[in-house]
């Protein structure tokens, strides 16, 4: 690698998400895979959370990233960080693409099936632990709109007040919808243990 390329990449390293977003149109290359590299792994945290399909979570990251490609003179900055505005657009894109999905499907069936989630192996998770299998389980079983809460909060590790400006709606609304969300997934959960304990 050329010295100058390499001194380039060090500088663009050193500067803030919004920074970055701002100088897409002088140093395209260098800063969009700098973003890339910071929160790639987020988005298809997310993705894949919410669909529980790998290739699906995949395919939901290189759509979000590539509206910021394309789409970066459009944006404007936040006060909030850009981390917030990333994980807007994921949980946006997240529910449009299972919509296209639910329509694809819907198409050939005649309308008899809806659209499910694929069989994930669970690569993201840190632990191989039981608790952490039945969570990934429970979460396929929750609808679209409780789901994105749930792993805005717990997933992203956001704050109430902070998925609230990325929904744009009261913070009490989303303390209601996580609190709401997290009592059917912990029903869900002890459903699935008993259930197991019952094969057993």
């Amino acid at each position: 690698m050329r010295r100058d390329t390499v001194e380039k990449s060090e500088c663009i390293r050193v500067l803030e998400d919004w920074e970055l977003v701002q100088n897409l149109y002088i140093e395209k290359e260098f800063c969009f895979s700098e973003l890339v590299r910071r929160h790639y792994e987020l988005v298809v945290n997310i993705g894949y959370r919410f669909f529980s399909d790998m290739q699906l979570a995949r395919d939901n990251a290189q759509e979000v990233f590539l509206k910021l490609y394309l789409d970066h003179e459009n944006i404007k900055q936040m006060e909030q960080p850009f981390v917030h505005w990333l994980c807007r657009v994921t949980s946006n894109n997240c529910r449009s693409l299972y919509r296209k999905k639910n329509s694809e499907l819907k198409a050939v069936t005649g309308g008899k099936v809806d659209f499910w989630y694929g069989e994930g192996e669970h690569k993201l998770d840190t632990k191989n632990s039981e608790s952490i299998k039945y969570v990934n389980e429970a979460l396929k079983k929750i609808n679209a709109n409780d789901r994105i809460f749930l792993i805005l909060s717990h997933i992203a590790e956001l704050k109430t007040n902070e998925i609230a400006e990325i929904e744009k709606i009261p913070e009490y609304t989303v303390r209601r919808k996580i609190k709401r969300a997290e009592k059917k997934l912990h029903k869900l959960i002890a459903q699935l243990v008993l259930e197991d304990y019952a094969k057993a």
